[in-house]
Order: structure tokens, then sequence, then C-alpha cells
């Protein structure tokens, strides 16, 4: 049953197109436009999927990384999106 998981830059760049989304949708409901937010969920969402949807059909992000690799990204990722919620003051 131990499964082994294969890591890849792919799972990651998803993963941090979520997170952009909400920062961007988040920077864009303070200082630009007051968005309602249902449609700034919306908005998010549908970005959030667009990207995903561009990342999964790039061949370059299918290469496999390692564990301590896919740690630290992880780590990176979770300080980067704290730092942008801090400067911004969202």
């Amino acid at each position: 049953m131990n499964k082994e998981k294969d890591y890849n830059l792919k799972h990651h760049a998803i993963g941090f197109s979520v997170a952009f989304s909400v920062m961007l949708f988040s920077y864009i409901d303070k200082y630009v436009y007051d968005l309602h937010t249902l449609v700034g969920a919306l908005l998010a969402g549908c970005c959030a999927y667009l990207l995903g949807k561009f990342f999964e059909r790039l061949p370059f992000l299918d290469k496999e990384i390692n564990k301590k690799t896919q740690n630290a990204l992880t780590v990176l990722a979770l300080f980067a999106i704290f730092f942008a919620f801090s400067f911004f003051e969202l």
C-alpha cells in the first residue's frame, strides 16, 4: 500500500497559480476596484483554472524533483504568500 509519490514541478506551478489568483484579486479588490466578494471569488477561481490548464500544457514542468526540493518549494511558496499579503496589506 505504500505507493511512492512522484514529485514534479507541474503540481507546484498549479498551486502557485491558485495563490497568485487569490492575491491578484485581493489586490484588485483593495486598491483598484471594489469587487463584490462572490464576484472576486469567481474571478479568482476562473483565473486559477485557466492558469492551471496553461501550466498543464507546458512540457518542461514534467521534470521530476526529489522530496527535499519539493519541501523547499513548499516552504518558499508559503513565505512568498505571507510576504505578499503583508507587503500589500491585504
